[in-house]
């Protein structure tokens, strides 16, 4: 889902020029559809309003695929959607977890993202860039903590608390990687892996590109 692009659907139903325009319509401040739009994180629920109240089939305005009017559409506005919190990595001040306390904002994310058992998360710094930026949010499996070369992982830094890193098995060594060069990679034997450094596996990423 591309955030301009989802815009300039909108506008085109309402014949706007302006983002301003389109916050209004949908009733937020011009600031906060900016701050959305620096995190690619799209107000789902207000678009599913939006379309409600025109007959617009949510999965054209979100994708530009199917048809324009949720007369033709085979999905109904919202029913594809579904309201879930976001919460802040935990600090390194406690015990190992996955979560701090905080609900950062409640999100509006496709129905197969709110599964049990999985935790929506943003992602601070640049540790994981250029693959994740600052303000990502992640979808963390907590249930899911088999390894698996290359895939994503939330893990439990000692300095850092809940962060996101790079699984490689070497051996008997788990080696957890940043996708930024300039972070130092965390070199465990694997059997820590059962001894709460691996949080969770990430299963699905938000984020504007």
């Amino acid at each position: 889902m591309n955030f301009d692009d989802v815009l300039k659907r909108i506008k085109s139903q309402k014949n706007l020029r302006y983002d301003y325009q389109v916050a209004e319509l949908l009733g937020l401040t011009k600031s906060a559809l900016a701050e959305r739009k620096s995190r690619g994180s799209l107000p789902l629920d207000k678009i599913s309003i939006f379309c409600e109240r025109n007959r617009l089939n949510i999965k054209w305005v979100l994708t530009g695929e199917g048809e324009q009017s949720q007369l033709n559409a085979s999905t109904t506005p919202g029913a594809g959607c579904a309201l879930v919190d976001v919460f802040s990595l935990a600090a390194p001040d406690g015990a190992r977890r996955l979560t701090g306390t905080r609900v950062t904002e409640a999100m509006a994310v496709p129905h197969g993202f709110a599964t049990e058992g999985v935790a929506a998360v943003v992602l601070k710094g640049d540790s994981m860039e250029p693959s994740l930026y600052d303000g990502a949010i992640l979808g963390v499996d907590g249930a899911d903590r088999a390894l698996v070369n290359g895939r994503l992982y939330a893990v439990w830094l000692v300095h850092e608390g809940a962060a996101v890193r790079r699984a490689y098995i070497e051996t008997e060594q788990l080696i957890l990687k940043a996708d930024n060069s300039r972070y130092a990679p965390v070199v465990k034997h694997t059997a820590a892996a059962n001894d709460g450094l691996i949080l969770g596996r990430v299963r699905w990423v938000i984020q504007k590109l």
